[in-house]
């Protein structure tokens, strides 16, 4: 997809969600709040995809294999994610819900269906992951990007 095309999408998407001058910044990428959740839309040019992620949950200091167990176990085969994967990032001590989508094939509504499923299930993780974590992602763009 060229990076026109592209940028069209974005407006669109933007368009559907109320944002008028949606648009990606120099790193390819954008970022939208839904209440408490931050989400990323990222272009990753040399593997051609639209990755999508947001943080869902602190990860615990202690007792984690239990917790780890049930990501695992949501994880396959995408039974309790909707086609999303879990993921912990050590760095940042964060639960990340991510996905990505081929942008070959990607449309305005295509992309717009996936995100209403991906937040979706980010706040259905969030709530779920909600007793183990102490709900502390304050706002800021460059929250997002250190939580990979």
């Amino acid at each position: 997809m060229d990076s026109n095309a592209l940028s069209i999408m974005i407006q669109e998407l933007g368009e559907h969600l109320g944002l008028s001058g949606l648009e990606l910044d120099e790193t390819a990428a954008c970022y939208l709040r839904f209440d408490d959740l931050l989400l990323c839309l990222e272009v990753d040019t040399a593997q051609e995809k639209m990755m999508i992620y947001a943080p869902v949950a602190e990860l615990p200091e202690t007792d984690r294999e239990d917790l780890l167990l049930s990501l695992l176990k949501a994880n396959l085969f995408w039974g309790e994610t909707d086609g999303a994967t879990l993921a912990v990032s050590l760095a940042t001590n964060k639960i990340i819900l991510q996905g990505a989508l081929p942008l070959a094939s990607l449309t305005s509504a295509a992309l717009s269906n996936h995100l209403e499923s991906f937040v979706n299930q980010a706040e259905s993780w969030s709530v779920r992951l909600a007793s183990s974590e102490s709900d502390d992602r304050s706002s800021g763009i460059l929250e997002v990007r250190q939580f990979v």
